[in-house]
């Protein structure tokens, strides 16, 4: 390509020019040659638009890594990071099967090297940053021309200079990471804002080698739990096993022997279960894998409750309303007719909680069920769920009428206390999402609704009835969801296959939200954000 483009001019031979420089760079870091990669993706760095100096910014600091210079490495990587958060689009990107985009593994490549560095606090920021790249939605124009500003002046600074110059220029670049903070802040839309990330306790990532595992405490303090060799390759192989059409005839044993490796890559540290569950995290493949699951005699959730926290999302006002728990509850129940074992349940919805409206059958239209939903704190679906891996935003649920899609419950309001989605497939997400999508539950949860039930894969209508039943009896007995589950749980366990109720996740939605009752005001969104009320303080 460079031999063709000699004397070209223009911004096309520029940007191709800049492209094979990367790519010849990149294979000679894949050759273990850091100088020549250094060379080549720094003069691609310094001489292309938005994302490929992005990606040619990483690739400076992955040679920067391999030379021994974490602090040359951490530049390299910090600039990559900004380019991605001024090209970031809107809440829904495509997936594909080919594992993590080039953005995400910019952002566990540059994790794993704060970590390297010492500074694990760090690398747990860099992945909350990852979160965030989804909850912005559309930039306006006049947004857009800043970004594009602000994304040529970074790759200026990023053209090849002298260690000295570099240290020159470092201010600079610290001026204009705050820039693109501020103008992140400034524009994000006046009726809508991004909610708090959640407090997760533990993160892990999946690198193409290895698997980092990062643990933080109740004081907020960071470190490196685990890193445990393991490649990605692997993963995705060891989720087409799993995920596979025989996945119905593996054994307990079989399953837990084939995920002995990564339950040992994510096993909590001592010292993370005193209260009985943990809020995990998870990135790259990792997301897609089932919880749950631990090598040896036992499975994880025999010790604790492992709950998933999803990326964040931007929410409008009528989203951030304040809520009081025991509010009005809603059930869909269902609405196609052939889920003969949900309508079992109808009559004990009924009895445990009278004042809940239930949408049954003919009934549970699309246009009924959202008039509904909107004024609904508590939600259940007893319904078929479709996930489409290509383009989750297609994924959709079956009601009376017809499907409705991710991206039209996206428009609705997230239920302020907790919504139990019992339908197949309800909590998928591509293989490839940042921080885990977890389709349905993952878009409630990561709008703010404190606790979301749901399902991985497809999952058995009496399996479905055999945990509800023990799970709403639970509820109305305590009011507190976490115990529920965990009682609903214990329940399945006992009369199914591992392959099946592993399933069942639940994801939180909160800060750090423990199990609740019926009495106990939530803190509204604003509250959460104006840091009046602290992590320990919330029901």
């Amino acid at each position: 390509v460079r031999s063709e483009l000699r004397g070209q001019a223009g911004a096309r031979p520029d940007l191709l020019r800049a492209w094979a420089d990367l790519v010849v760079g990149q294979g000679a870091l894949a050759r273990g040659t850091a100088e020549p990669a250094l060379a080549l993706c720094g003069r691609a760095a310094g001489g292309a638009a938005p994302p490929l100096a992005a990606w040619a910014s990483s690739c400076v600091a992955a040679a920067e890594r391999r030379r021994g210079d974490l602090g040359a490495a951490e530049r390299g990587a910090e600039r990559a990071l900004m380019l991605h958060e001024l090209a970031a689009g809107g809440p829904f990107e495509v997936g594909f099967p080919l594992g993590s985009s080039q953005r995400a593994d910019d952002f566990y490549a540059a994790a794993r090297i704060a970590v390297e560095a010492g500074r694990p606090e760090r690398a747990w920021e860099i992945l909350d940053r990852l979160d965030a790249l989804g909850a912005g939605g559309a930039a306006p124009p006049a947004v857009r021309r800043e970004r594009d500003r602000l994304a040529a002046r970074l790759v200026a600074l990023e053209a090849p200079a002298s260690a000295a110059r570099q240290a020159e220029l470092r201010p600079a670049l610290d001026r204009l990471r705050s820039e693109i903070q501020e103008l992140a802040r400034t524009s994000r839309p006046a009726e809508g804002r991004a909610t708090e990330p959640n407090r997760a306790d533990l993160r892990a990532f999946a690198l193409p080698d290895e698997i980092l595992l990062l643990a933080r405490d109740e004081e907020g303090i960071v470190r490196l739990a685990r890193r445990t060799p393991i490649a990605r390759r692997d993963l995705r192989a060891l989720l087409a096993r799993i995920e596979g059409p025989r996945r119905a005839t593996l054994s307990d044993a079989d399953l837990r022997r084939m995920l002995a490796p990564l339950s040992r890559a994510l096993a909590p540290p001592p010292g993370f279960e005193g209260e009985g569950w943990l809020v995990y995290a998870l990135y790259g493949p990792l997301a897609a894998l089932p919880a749950g699951s631990e090598g040896g005699g036992a499975w994880l959730a025999d010790r604790l409750t492992p709950v998933l926290a999803p990326a964040r999302l931007a929410v409008s006002a009528e989203d951030a309303r304040p809520g009081t728990l025991g509010g009005q509850a809603l059930f869909v129940v269902d609405p196609q007719g052939n889920l003969a074992a949900a309508r079992e349940l109808s009559a004990l919805y009924r009895r445990l909680f009278p004042r809940a409206g239930v949408l049954a059958g003919p009934a549970a239209t699309r246009s009924a069920v959202e008039a509904a939903f909107r004024s609904a704190d508590r939600i259940h679906f007893d319904v078929h769920g479709r996930f489409d891996p290509d383009f989750p935003e297609l994924s959709s649920l079956a009601f009376a009428d017809g499907p409705l899609s991710l991206a039209r419950l996206a428009d609705w309001p997230v239920p302020r206390e907790l919504a139990n989605l019992s339908g197949c497939s309800t909590a998928a997400g591509p293989v490839t999402a940042d921080g885990g999508r977890y389709g349905f539950a993952g878009r409630l949860a990561a709008g703010g609704t404190p606790w979301v039930v749901a399902v991985r894969a497809p999952l058995s209508d009496a399996l479905a009835r055999d945990f509800n039943r023990a799970f709403y009896a639970e509820l109305a007995a305590a009011g507190d969801p976490v115990r529920s589950f965990r009682k609903a749980h214990e329940t399945v366990r006992r009369s199914w296959p591992a392959a099946e109720w592993s399933k069942l996740v639940l994801l939180s939605g909160g800060r750090r939200a423990g199990g609740q009752s019926p009495a106990a005001p939530t803190p509204s969104r604003e509250e959460r954000i104006r840091g009046a009320v602290k992590p320990g303080d919330e029901p």
